[in-house]
C-alpha cells in the first residue's frame, strides 16, 4: 500500500524561497529608515543601517533574511508537530 505523502519538503522549502524575495525586499526597504524612525535609538543601531555605508546595507539584508528564515523553520516545527498528531 503505497502511503500519501502530506508534507514534502522539497517543494516547501521551494515554495519559502520565492515567497521570501517579496517579504525580504519590502522588509529591508523599510529597515532602512528605521535608525530615523526609532528616533535614533542606541538599542537599534545593530539591527538596522545607521548610515549608507556598504556595511550597513549587509547588515540591513542580513537581519531580514534571518528573520524570514526563522519564521520559516517556526512553520516548518509547527507543520511537522502537526503531522505527528
Amino acid at each position: 500500500m503505497t502511503e500519501k505523502r502530506v508534507f514534502r519538503s522539497d517543494t516547501f522549502v521551494n515554495r519559502s524561497f520565492v515567497a521570501g524575495i517579496p517579504f525580504i525586499l519590502m522588509f529591508g526597504g523599510l529597515t532602512h529608515f528605521a535608525f530615523a524612525w526609532l528616533g535614533k535609538t542606541n538599542w537599534a543601531a545593530p539591527f538596522v543601517p545607521v548610515n549608507e555605508s556598504v556595511w550597513e546595507h549587509l547588515k540591513m539584508s542580513y537581519w531580514t533574511t534571518f528573520l524570514w528564515f526563522f519564521f520559516i523553520f517556526l512553520r516548518k516545527l509547527w507543520v511537522l508537530d502537526c503531522l505527528r498528531r
